[in-house]
């Protein structure tokens, strides 16, 4: 299964800025972190001494810069409502809805009724029926949302993947496994839209936009390749881990490569067939693998042989 890992700042900056961008730091120099958040917890945590604990709402819109710089994602984990509207106008991609929080309904409303395109509910150790109670408030307001399956592991092997399963069930939703994107910088998605959106090549880039020229377009033309939705995919190859840039989406509006699960269908696997690792793991497999459907045409002419 893909994994979309969110590294998450929660009170260990001690209230001090210089702490908060020396984690900061480390985390956007990270490859395998998608997102980060900042935990913002309600407002009568910050009573007595806890109030050293509060950053300044001019440090997030440093970090929030900061984050999307590095081509992650900036979400909050909030849980004071007071601070909904400030983080609606700095435009945070995501926000995350923590411990029991999901049962707190005129919280989960105002999450709900926010201009924040996208929530995650962790669902922490909730049962069944917190989590139908959830599910039967969302459906009333049509907004993406995603639930956190939560894990007391970090070890991605032992985690059960029937819980999964059994989330699918009773959200009565569609999982597609190993179908989560990449983060690209933002030179990487103004290039995708205009090739993808025009059909170029890099030559072609090139004309209107050299400033987002880095190969040699003569030599390199191939570098940058989007697929097509009425020709067959390109031959799937291992190189996919590195960057994904010969699989370009042809959808310019998502200005991004294709997801381990997209590289998959291509290679012709089942959607219920999951790649197990880290996402880099997963890309190497799909383009090593010999595609089933040829795997089982070439079996079938050597059975004939063998019988």
């Amino acid at each position: 299964m893909s994994i979309f890992t969110i590294a998450e700042i929660g009170q260990n900056h001690m209230g001090s800025e210089f702490y908060a961008n020396y984690l900061l730091n480390s985390l956007t120099k990270n490859n395998n972190i998608d997102a980060i958040t900042f935990q913002i917890r309600e407002e009568s945590f910050y009573s007595g001494l806890r109030k050293k604990l509060i950053l300044k709402d001019s440090f997030y819109q440093k970090a929030k810069n900061k984050i999307k710089n590095s081509g992650k994602k900036f979400g909050i984990a909030l849980c004071d409502p007071n601070k909904i509207k400030f983080f609606e106008n700095l435009g945070v991609d995501f926000i995350k809805v923590i411990n029991n929080d999901i049962n707190n309904n005129d919280l989960v409303k105002k999450f709900l009724k926010s201009r924040i395109k996208k929530i995650y509910f962790s669902t922490g150790l909730s049962d069944e029926k917190d989590i139908k109670k959830l599910l039967i408030r969302i459906k009333k307001i049509k907004k993406k949302y995603e639930i956190i399956h939560t894990t007391l592991s970090n070890d991605v092997a032992s985690a059960n993947l029937n819980s999964i399963n059994y989330l699918k069930k009773i959200t009565n939703s569609k999982f597609i496994y190993n179908h989560v994107a990449r983060n690209h910088n933002e030179k990487d998605r103004q290039r995708y839209k205009y090739l993808s959106k025009n059909n170029w090549a890099l030559r072609d880039l090139k004309k209107v936009r050299p400033d987002l020229i880095h190969h040699d377009p003569e030599h390199f033309h191939n570098r940058y390749t989007v697929q097509r939705y009425d020709l067959p995919g390109k031959t799937v190859v291992s190189h996919l881990y590195k960057d994904g840039n010969l699989f370009i989406h042809p959808d310019h509006k998502q200005e991004r490569t294709f997801t381990v699960r997209e590289a998959a269908r291509v290679q012709s696997f089942p959607d219920n067939f999951v790649f197990l690792g880290s996402r880099t793991e997963q890309y190497k497999q799909v383009g090593n693998a010999v595609p089933p459907i040829m795997a089982e045409k070439i079996s079938k002419v050597l059975k004939k042989y063998c019988d």
